[in-house]
């Protein structure tokens, strides 16, 4: 965005992140007792979201988009994807209590 006057600038970007962080979502697969199991599973059915930034290792994820509820992951795998259910060549492992515990790319 040349052109615009660095103060404006700073507040498209701030405004940016603010809508990001509210509205950004990724979805995952079912859940899998394997990672290689999660990563054949090409089947985005579950909308997640989280707090900050996408889903790693230490992140929890929450399954309304107010991020009150965290997902039950039962500590089983799931197939990352982007809200356009394209794949992150991503696999996630999630707690009981929805924190991302483990992650393997592919």
């Amino acid at each position: 965005m040349a052109g615009y006057p660095q103060r404006i600038q700073d507040k498209i970007n701030l405004y940016t992140e603010r809508l990001n962080s509210r509205y950004t979502y990724y979805k995952i697969s079912d859940g899998y007792a394997t990672s290689r199991d999660a990563q054949n599973d090409n089947v985005p059915i579950t909308n997640i979201w989280t707090k900050s930034g996408s889903p790693s290792t230490g992140i929890t994820v929450y399954s309304n988009i107010q991020k009150t509820t965290p997902v039950n992951g039962a500590g089983l795998w799931y197939n990352l994807f982007n809200s356009s259910d394209s794949s992150l060549s991503l696999v996630i492992q999630i707690s009981e209590k929805g924190s991302v515990i483990d992650e393997i790319s592919f």
